[in-house]
């Protein structure tokens, strides 16, 4: 055993006698200069043998606890010096041998390293035949952990079977695996000096009691209790003792409210059983409820009102000794008794005893099951009444205790700025207390915070020593302690730490920040909390309350802009500002929250939350915690809601938390659940607050790309590079534009299509810094734009009579490539809405389709596509829906182009009007203007009325082409194209001008034309589809084997097809029509003849 074995073990340990005082023998019992009872000058007389070895004990007759402890490798004999007694190594000897070395009240005993179980009741046979001890302390720390479960039900057999003998009470030490023995039979009631003693040395073993009448604090039971003093000449130690402890002013008016109880008892004569003096305590470790309980037990005796300073502790949840005559039994882990069994077979037992027992129960929890157990019966509910709350310390109760702890420290001595370094102490464990309340554990707190502060001061001196001597050198024949410079006390930073200031100089969280590409405004933010966090370092040390610095916060961005990356570094910047004891990241997604079933999702929710206690928690994709309708509306169901509501009540939101929750997610999603959920997730995550990410730049996805491809190794062409950022400048328009996660797609596409290429062209497998990726690599089709001129001929070719409107984007073409030979990005300047109005069938659709395509060919989109849809596509079926059909239109649109057919229609009620609103609001906002082409289109008057519904409308689409109706030379040259696609031929001299059948086919076509609902390119489609049934029907018709001829159209197939769809539209049916306006013509009969003659 070690030599301060006395010492150290024997603090520990707890003893239980007729003079119980609650507390653990400390190292004076064992250094004390006074002479124990009954132990005379010639304890070891001339008989005494040890192990037939009798030895001289030097100095024995002033140790009040010897320890023997058996070695295997010790010689018979050998016996060593301890500070408080002497340690005697012999493993040869019996214990009966031992117990006669041990006149004296107290032995420890350290044997319980035998390899057979039964030890414990061999050892117990021995100390039953030896002579009485106060105390036997045996312990088995030595036995294999596995060993110790085995042994310990015998161990809790010994008192009953020590009861015979002496009177001798066991308990197991569950800590250490000893048992404690401790002789109960005196035949002095009362303790002796060396006992009481030691009663005051443990109540005040932290700090000395303050003078009554000098302490400052303000409580009335203090006060009150001087005042009796002082007016009737009451004296009591114990309550002198209780009102010089600091706080607990409930549990003090207690203490003078039963004093005044028992007083008016004694006066009247009263039976003292029937007074209820039962005692429930609740509070955190460290709040003194030990001390409390052991007090008021000294404090019942001392006034009368039990009838024998007999207590007991016990740290089950019952009462093995029914027949104990302890007047208090002190349970002081009373959360075990849980159980409503518990309390009524502890009720029963003290029934069974011969004296009333008062009961002390201490909590630390104080569960439901407790406290339905208290409150089961009638009996239960009439002894225990409410529990006393001991509330954790209060930052000026924490400065008090702070001041006294430091008295008995002598590092505080002549410390120049003691007051400044305790006040910061109090405030920071103040902070502590109000993070995390229930896990405060006050008076031990300030312990451990005192000795982290002497930590702190020693490690600072040592680095400011450090650095004196790199920047000096030694003098010769001076001494080194007179040269070093001297450091004594303590400093603001030991309590504080490092200045903000100096931690953004060291904090590698700030400075990984800081090399992130962008994110301005996030900087910024997080550079307030170190200027805020200066300040009320500042604040802290003039004594002035700290400004709040809210910790839950919203990350709000598209994806890939760092949400997720920055929350990680947040959090250790947090760390290093102390403003999160612990700093660990706990990364959740809402899938982590909701559960399966009812009330699964509070239970989840509940239990993230407590684990993020002292931690970072990161929720992210936290919109995905709410689920809204296209229309605006919740269609969130009961297990999203429950794990909002949750978060909302267990985050208070308000500054001091120890617990930082950031919530990422979509802007716009994270708007609406914030708009339609719980109303108190907008007071715990304010989002005039939230952090905004801004989508990268494109000059910031270059300096990523760069960052990327440096970091992979991988090398570019210039043109690779020019590719590379036309690809992410295109893209980047797209609705969840990934941003920096885009520009590592786009470089794993380019790796691909390089090998590949490199594969294709017997390359591969080569070293791959020798071969740079190229532009194909980004973009297989980077070079469309040099070839937007022959592309857009290409698709208008099979238009007819198109030249204007090609010819107007001919222009825009050609405006694009001068601006971007002087570095000038077109999109500003080139039009993005347009509006198309013209008859039916004129290339309205058609030529929107191609604007896509060459829109994408000139670099402006990112995309060819066309999204096509009706005024019935976002109109709602209610107020308020149509807004966000509208708004969902325009998101599919983006990089694309979005057409919108039959425009007119939107001049109808007032749903109507509010989709044109809301096309006009959206064509203000930089999300769409230029990010995407915009067509309505419609019949030309009533475009024209629609463009005055709205006057911002027509402001907001100022480029109009109109397409008129084809004339009848475009008409017949369409058909004949529409002919051509099945190798059908229209003869050439039909349609010569002058000719007669060129004659009679403009005038069929104009008559067409003239007729009601003619949709001109679409009619005549339907004109071509009625020939080139004609044509292979007389295909069909000739004989199998004869020649096949080319496939053409006669005058007389080609007027009958347009004669038929006269008569449909003209609704007669002799062969005759009339010109608008006009008298009836000739018969078509009459007509054709003439032509052909």
């Amino acid at each position: 055993m070690a030599e301060d074995s006395n010492n150290d073990d024997l603090s520990k340990r707890i003893l239980f006698s007729d003079n119980w005082d609650g507390s653990p023998q400390e190292s004076d019992n064992c250094s004390s200069n006074s002479e124990p009872p009954g132990l005379e000058e010639d304890a070891l007389s001339e008989d005494t043998t040890v192990a037939d070895s009798p030895r001289t004990l030097p100095d024995f007759e002033e140790a009040k606890t010897i320890t023997v402890q058996v070695s295997k490798n010790a010689e018979a004999g050998d016996a060593t010096e301890s500070p408080g007694g002497l340690e005697y190594n012999n493993q040869e000897m019996t214990l009966e041998e031992k117990l006669a070395l041990s006149p004296v009240h107290s032995l420890e005993i350290d044997e319980m390293h035998s390899e057979t179980p039964e030890t414990p009741e061999a050892t117990r046979t021995d100390i039953q035949d030896g002579p009485s001890l106060d105390t036997l302390i045996i312990t088995s720390k030595k036995l294999p952990r596995r060993r110790r479960r085995r042994m310990r039900p015998s161990w809790r057999t010994w008192d009953e079977e020590l009861m015979p003998f002496g009177n001798m009470r066991g308990v197991l030490n569950e800590d250490d695996d000893d048992i404690t023995v401790r002789s109960d039979c005196s035949d002095n009631p009362e303790p002796n000096n060396d006992q009481v003693a030691a009663t005051e040395n443990w109540s005040e073993s932290l700090f000395d009691d303050e003078d009554l009448d000098l302490m400052l604090d303000d409580s009335p039971s203090r006060l009150g209790w001087l005042r009796q003093k002082r007016e009737k000449n009451e004296k009591n130690e114990h309550l002198d003792r209780l009102m010089s402890m600091v706080g607990h002013e409930q549990i003090k008016a207690h203490f003078l409210a039963v004093k005044d109880r028992v007083d008016v008892a004694k006066r009247w004569k009263e039976d003292m059983k029937s007074i209820n003096l039962d005692l429930i305590l609740h509070g955190n470790d460290g709040t003194g409820k030990r001390r409390i309980a052991w007090l008021y037990a000294e404090f019942l005796y001392s006034i009368g009102a039990i009838p024998r300073r007999s207590f007991e502790r016990m740290s089950g949840y019952s009462i093995e000794d029914e027949t104990s005559e302890a007047t208090v039994t002190f349970f002081d882990d009373a959360d075990r008794i849980d159980q409503i069994s518990d309390i009524t077979n502890i009720l029963e037992a003290l029934k069974k005893r011969p004296d009333p027992t008062v009961l002390i129960l201490s909590y630390r929890i104080l569960k439901k099951e407790s406290i339905e157990a208290l409150d089961h019966t009638e009996e239960s509910r009439d002894r225990f009444s409410k529990p006393f709350v001991l509330k954790n310390y209060d930052e000026d109760e924490i400065a008090a205790l702070l001041k006294r702890l430091v008295k008995k420290r002598p590092e505080f001595e002549d410390v120049h700025n003691q007051e400044l370094i305790l006040r910061l102490l109090a405030q920071k464990l103040a902070r502590q207390c109000n993070r995390s309340p229930e896990d405060f554990t006050n008076i031990h707190a300030l312990q451990n915070e005192l000795d982290e502060l002497d930590v702190r001061r020693k490690k600072r001196h040592e680095t400011e020593l450090l650095e004196w001597m790199k920047n000096n050198s030694p003098v010769e024949d001076v001494p080194l302690h007179e040269q070093k410079p001297k450091q004594v006390g303590f400093e603001v930073e030991d309590v504080l730490g490092p200045k903000p200031s100096d931690l953004r100089d060291k904090s590698a969280a700030w400075k990984e920040l800081q090399a992130m590409v962008g994110l301005q405004g996030v900087k910024q933010e997080v550079d307030h909390i170190f200027n805020l966090a200066s300040l009320n370092r500042q604040r802290e040390i003039e004594g002035k309350k700290s400004l709040p610095i809210m910790l839950n916060r919203c990350f709000l961005g598209e994806p890939g802009v760092g949400k997720t990356t920055v929350a990680k570094i947040y959090g250790k910047i947090l760390t290093d500002l102390g403003l999160l004891s612990k700093g660990e990241v706990i990364e959740k997604t809402p899938n982590d929250l909701i559960g399966p079933y009812i009330g699964h999702s509070e239970r989840n929710t509940r239990e993230v939350l407590d684990q993020a206690m002292g931690n970072l928690l990161i929720i992210d994709d936290a919109h995905m915690l709410y689920q809204g309708s296209r229309q605006g509306t919740n269609n969130s169901d009961s297990f999203r809601t429950g794990a909002i509501d949750t978060l909302v009540a267990n985050i208070s939101g308000s500054p001091g938390e120890d617990r930082c929750v950031l919530l990422c997610g979509y802007p716009d999603k994270m708007k609406a659940m914030f708009l339609n959920s719980n109303p108190g997730l907008q007071r715990r995550f304010p989002l005039e607050g939230a952090v905004m990410f801004n989508n990268y730049s494109e000059s910031e996805l270059c300096q990523i790309l760069e960052q990327k491809m440096a970091s992979d190794g991988v090398s570019i062409s210039e043109g690779g590079r020019k590719a590379a950022l036309d690809v992410l400048r295109k893209i980047r328009t797209r609705p969840r534009f990934g941003n920096a996660g885009e520009v590592e797609s786009l470089l794993s596409r380019a790796s691909l299509r390089q090998v590949g290429r490199l594969r294709a062209a017997n390359l591969y497998p080569v070293n791959m810094s020798d071969h740079p990726l190229e532009a194909a690599d980004f973009d297989p089709d980077f070079d469309r734009a040099s070839r937007a001129d022959q592309a857009r001929h290409g698709l208008f070719k099979d238009f007819v009579g198109f030249e204007k409107i090609t010819e107007r984007f001919r222009r825009y073409q050609k405006m694009a490539d001068g601006m971007r030979r002087y570095n000038i990005d077109p999109r500003p300047h080139i039009p993005w809405a347009f509006v198309f109005k013209g008859p039916p069938g004129t290339g309205k659709t058609s030529t929107a389709r191609k604007v896509g395509k060459l829109f994408y060919d000139m670099g402006l989109i990112s995309s060819n596509e066309v999204i096509t849809c009706s005024v019935t596509d976002i109109i709602g079926e209610y107020l308020g829906q149509t807004g966000p059909k509208v708004i969902s239109h325009f998101e599919m649109g983006l990089g694309k182009v979005l057409f919108i057919d039959e425009a007119y229609r939107l001049t109808g009620d007032k749903f109507h009007k509010e989709a044109v609103d809301e096309i006009v609001d959206a064509m203000t906002k930089t999300r769409y203007v230029g990010n995407m082409v915009v067509i309505l289109a419609g019949y030309g008057d009533e475009m024209e009325k629609l463009m005055q519904t709205n006057p911002g409308l027509r402001s907001r689409f100022p480029t109009h082409i109109t397409f008129p109706n084809l004339t009848p030379a475009h008409c017949l040259q369409l058909l004949r194209q529409t002919l051509a696609k099945l190798q059908i031929t229209i003869p050439r001299d039909l349609d010569e001008p002058g000719s007669g059948t060129g004659r009679a086919l403009d005038e069929l076509f104009s008559q067409l034309a003239r007729t009601k609902g003619w949709a001109n390119g679409r009619d005549v489609e339907t004109i071509a589809k009625s020939i080139i049934g004609d044509v292979f029907v007389r295909a069909g018709e000739e004989e199998d084997g004869s020649p096949l001829g080319g496939l053409h159209v006669s005058f007389q197939e080609l007027t009958k097809a347009l004669l038929e769809m006269i008569r449909e539209r003209s609704g007669h049916s002799t062969g005759v029509t009339q010109r608008t306006g006009g008298t009836p013509t000739r018969g078509w009969g009459e007509f054709i003849k003439a032509t052909n003659a």
